[in-house]
């Protein structure tokens, strides 16, 4: 292995910071006290001619890239070792995309926050957007005490948020999802994977197919709307079942809402001024309180 980067250099006066960072581990780390961009990157690899990272600044953005030789050939983390490290200020629009590293970022507000990851780990804590996108794929996201808004996505993951203050809509396939402490509306699908949604303010438009999904402690309203296929949902509502009417259509599964059960269509009348739609296959739904 011998060092093809070691780097270290501010940047006053950036705005938003662009990273592709391969297999190297990556962090943006915000500071209510920090005005410039600091980055730290060091590379070591067993391949001399890649070119390691290089940073090159248009305008007000910092673009940070991990590239190859000139060969264009792939480099895996067996022979490649070493990490990009940014700080900078709070206020800072960050889009920041891996493979089999870490990604971190932490303490960051803006309204353009991206983070991709393909068989790494994403980890944010402490970030406020009002549109926050995070997608990752065959590998680990966790996130903490996020604020405003966020679509996030695992496939063939594991994807966990705890503390939200805003609406979330997620996309789950072939992995597990666990959503905890939301305080907003939480909307989303999960196909062939699992679902553990806990302490949500309200539910909106939930689907799931061939898989599980498990809602506990949570709320219920007019944007609620429930759909299972070949799969098992269950969904304990702190909200009063008598509140709500339920009209269900179901084809060849099973219904439970409260005390009663049916495998034939569904409606529940409690002269409520809302009325909680859904729909369910082949699978099992039950709901209570």
């Amino acid at each position: 292995m011998e060092t093809i980067t070691d780097m270290e250099n501010s940047y006053d006066g950036i705005t938003k910071v662009n990273v592709n960072g391969g297999s190297l581990e990556i962090s943006y780390i915000g500071g209510e006290d920090r005005k410039a961009v600091n980055i730290e990157a060091f590379v070591e690899a067993s391949d001399t001619e890649m070119e390691g990272v290089i940073v090159r600044r248009v305008g007000d953005e910092l673009n940070v890239n991990f590239e190859s030789g000139s060969n264009g050939s792939f480099f895996s983390a067996i022979n490649v070792e070493g990490y990009i490290s940014l700080t900078g200020p709070v206020d800072m629009a960050v889009n920041i995309n891996n493979s089999s590293g870490t990604l971190e970022v932490i303490n960051v507000t803006n309204d353009d926050i991206v983070l991709n990851g393909s068989s790494g780990k994403i980890v944010g804590r402490n970030l406020k957007s009002p549109d926050l996108k995070v997608k990752i794929s065959s590998g680990k996201l966790e996130l903490k005490n996020i604020e405003g808004g966020l679509n996030m996505e695992v496939s063939s993951g594991m994807g966990t948020l705890e503390g939200m203050k805003g609406d979330v809509k997620f996309k789950g396939s072939s992995g597990m999802v666990v959503l905890s402490n939301i305080d907003g509306l939480l909307s989303g699908s999960m196909s062939s994977g699992k679902a553990d949604l806990n302490r949500v303010s309200r539910l909106g438009e939930i689907s799931l197919s061939s898989g599980m999904l498990e809602a506990s402690k949570c709320g219920i309203g007019a944007e609620t709307n429930l759909s299972a296929s070949s799969g098992y949902m269950t969904v304990n509502t702190t909200s009063s079942l008598k509140n709500f009417n339920f009209d269900f259509k179901v084809g060849s599964g099973r219904l439970n809402i409260g005390d009663q059960s049916s495998s034939d269509d569904m409606y529940v009348n409690n002269d409520a001024d809302v009325t909680i739609k859904g729909r369910i296959q082949s699978g099992k739904m039950v709901i209570s309180e």
